[in-house]
């Protein structure tokens, strides 16, 4: 966990220096490839098998893919930490989500918690639509890519390997 949370902001920034030369289609495509070759060897150094194809993966690929291509996009236009705040939404879409369509109950606790993370994220961005436009849009629809994903692996009873799945 350590790992993966120094590493992500690594890969924004890499993909933030990327977007002023490569497409963001381009920039995911190469995430994407680089994941690929990267989960190959680390399953033949584990020796583990990569499983069967199984077509909720369809699903996740479609749902991750959006959201990093929507995120390496905004990226082309929003300052790195504007396009990772706005991101930061996704608890809050996930949470909405999961009580509208798995029908979870939500304590008074977690809607507030929620509603004063959605409220520093709002003081700390200070959303400035005249400055941004419609490319503030961007981030936070790969939030709602990213709940679907997190709902989809949530919900799948066909997931049982996460080597397999990434």
């Amino acid at each position: 966990m350590l790992l993966a949370v120094l590493i992500i902001p690594f890969s924004d920034a890499i993909g933030k220096w990327l977007s002023s030369t490569y497409s963001p289609m381009q920039i995911t495509f190469f995430r994407f490839l680089l994941q690929a070759i990267l989960i190959y060897f680390v399953a033949r150094v584990l020796r583990k098998k990569i499983g069967a194809f199984k077509t909720i993966y369809l699903y996740l690929a479609f749902f991750i893919s959006s959201c990093m291509f929507l995120l390496f996009w905004g990226l082309m236009y929003l300052p790195l930490a504007n396009n990772i705040a706005l991101f930061f939404i996704e608890p809050l879409v996930l949470t909405v989500l999961s009580i509208v369509f798995l029908k979870e109950k939500v304590t008074r606790a977690l809607v507030i918690v929620l509603f004063v993370g959605l409220l520093g994220t709002m003081i700390i961005i200070r959303p400035n639509w005249s400055a941004y436009g419609t490319a503030a849009i961007l981030p936070i629809l790969a939030a709602i890519f990213y709940a679907l994903y997190l709902m989809t692996i949530r919900v799948s009873k066909d997931i049982k390997d996460v080597l397999t799945m990434q």
